[in-house]
């Protein structure tokens, strides 16, 4: 019998960064540089999720700045103007908020620490959303991929799991399942964080291989291809029991 669990649209940083936005023009004045900033709102988080009250423009957290923030924003900066060099290079016509990250990435010590106020939710997210790069990046193992064997699968795949990662994504609920098949291409399912199923389906995939009937396509995040349903449901394979 099988056992079905609900999947959807995954979208990769490039994507994540064209969302929705309401475009603001007033300047905000925060007295330091707004990255380093965010990543110091970061790490308090991670430490004690009470801080989650915190916002950006709170001096607390300018006094509350470390080294380990500093070199952080240094690694998101070099990341992302990276990353969207090459964009560059490849004539991607930039979207209004992934032009915002372009311009703020290359200054964000902004005007005298002055910054449009639109470019605050942008700050805060990218600490979340370098960590997934860099977790991406692990779970492909290299930064340049290509599916083995065919692009397009309609039938059964037998999945080893590798890891879970959260989007960030503002209006995401769900958690990205990763996974290897028989040919070593990156399988991803992605599972609303709301489904009563999630910890039957989490516990079994961590104890033996599964296997997976739906309708599987190439997807790209950036230059790592792998494979995801293409439909709104694919279904777990549950062994017979005589």
């Amino acid at each position: 019998m099988t056992s079905s669990v609900a999947s959807a649209k995954i979208f990769d940083l490039v994507e994540l960064l064209g969302d929705k936005r309401q475009i603001k023009k007033n300047t905000i004045d925060v007295g330091e540089n707004l990255l380093v900033i965010s990543c110091v709102l970061y790490r308090l988080r991670k430490q004690d999720k009470s801080n989650i009250h915190y916002s950006l423009t709170d001096k607390f957290l300018i006094n509350n700045i470390s080294a380990v923030d500093r070199e952080l924003a240094e690694k998101i900066t070099k990341h992302f103007q990276q990353k969207l060099l090459i964009l560059k290079l490849k004539n991607i016509t930039f979207t209004p908020y992934r032009q915002d990250l372009f311009d703020f990435i290359n200054n964000t010590n902004g005007n005298g620490y002055g910054y449009p106020e639109n470019y605050l939710g942008l700050a805060y997210r990218l600490p979340y959303f370098y960590f997934y790069d860099i977790d991406i990046i692990d779970i492909f193992g290299k930064e340049f991929v290509e599916i083995k064997g065919d692009a397009k699968i309609n039938g059964n795949l037998k999945l080893k799991f590798i890891k879970t990662l959260k989007t960030y994504k503002k209006y995401n609920n769900y958690i990205e399942y990763w996974f290897t098949d028989s040919n070593d291409n990156r399988v991803m399912l992605a599972i609303d964080i709301n489904n009563v199923l999630m910890n039957l389906f989490d516990h079994r995939i961590r104890s033996a291989e599964v296997e997976v009937s739906g309708k599987f396509h190439e997807r790209k995040k950036d230059n790592m291809s792998f494979l995801t349903p293409d439909s709104t449901k694919w279904n777990l394979v549950i062994d017979k029991v005589e």
